[in-house]
């Protein structure tokens, strides 16, 4: 998507707050309920100062995740050509970092930011909307995306709904998910980018059981997103193999199939793929007696057959 034009206006809100909004958008390779056609400045305007006053009272609001670090709701969002719904999110910093935080730029602001740059990468994340931010001794900040309603982790994937399928029809849905998976690694890696929670549960698919189509990842927690390389390229596949170790619908032909379908991806000689099977293999479950340690109960092993 390094075709993606997006134009942005500020504009001042009610009792101290500002936001930057997305006015307009074209090249984004991807149907979105967003559209193309956005509000202008007043309209957000006046439906963020809606929200900021009470957000329980919007259209459609509802609370996806609230905890002392943050919340998480989704809203009905007015557009031209009606509403769609967006999720609004906002953490709380706490303790001694309270301090730290005034000297940066707003978590809300860095994955706005971060957003569009993932999508001009090629790498596909809900598309940031509004940054919303007021400062001073309690600095709060909101951020706005769309919302995507037809997507699925690869956790439930793996741990729900491939075991519900026909052995063949299994097979030829893993083959695509190990592609997309192992494709979209690569382009984090070709576009200088890396994900330091590259887990199963932060990995969203699209259309992953639609025969007449591949399946699409999004990265929506972009929190550990970073534009600097790993010591170890490798880090994001053990991250992701340790994250479906304990799931009985994968096997360790399906680990094999998927490291050797990486290293085909990247262009490098598959020749010595056997060795670097047995290191991700040794990695990750290292990584799960590690977790073990810090949540009881979390990981389990990886269980299957072995490759041929």
């Amino acid at each position: 998507m390094k075709g993606l034009s997006s134009n942005f206006d500020t504009i001042e809100l009610d009792q101290a707050w500002s936001a930057d909004v997305l006015v307009s958008c074209s090249g984004l390779d991807r149907d979105c309920a967003i559209g193309t056609h956005l509000p202008n400045a007043d309209a957000w305007r006046a439906f963020l100062n809606a929200f900021l006053k009470d957000a329980t009272l919007m259209p459609g609001y509802g609370l996806l995740k609230y905890s002392r670090a943050g919340e998480v709701c989704r809203v009905s969002f007015p557009l031209p050509s009606g509403e769609c719904t967006v999720v609004c999110k906002r953490s709380r910093v706490l303790g001694l970092r309270r301090l730290w935080s005034r000297f940066r730029p707003s978590r809300e602001r860095r994955n706005f930011d971060r957003g569009f740059a993932l999508l001009r990468s090629g790498i596909d994340t809900a598309l940031p909307l509004a940054v919303i931010e007021r400062r001073g001794p309690r600095r709060e900040a909101w951020l706005i995306t769309e919302f995507l309603a037809d997507v699925v982790d690869l956790d439930q994937i793996a741990s729900r709904f491939l075991a519900t399928l026909e052995p063949a029809r299994r097979r030829s849905v893993k083959n695509a998910l190990i592609e997309a998976a192992a494709g979209t690694i690569l382009r984090f890696r070709a576009a200088g980018w890396y994900h330091r929670d590259f887990k199963a549960s932060n990995v969203l698919v699209e259309s992953w059981n639609v025969a007449a189509k591949r399946p699409r990842i999004f990265i929506v927690d972009t929190d550990g997103v970073r534009s600097r390389k790993p010591l170890d390229s490798w880090q994001p596949v053990v991250r992701l193999v340790a994250s479906l170790r304990h799931h009985a619908a994968l096997t360790r032909s399906d680990l094999a199939r998927f490291l050797r379908g990486y290293i085909e991806q990247s262009g490098e000689p598959v020749a010595g793929w056997k060795q670097c099977f047995r290191r991700i293999d040794r990695e990750s479950a290292r990584y799960v007696r590690a977790s073990l340690g810090r949540k009881s109960g979390k990981f389990d092993a990886f269980g299957g057959d072995h490759p041929a």
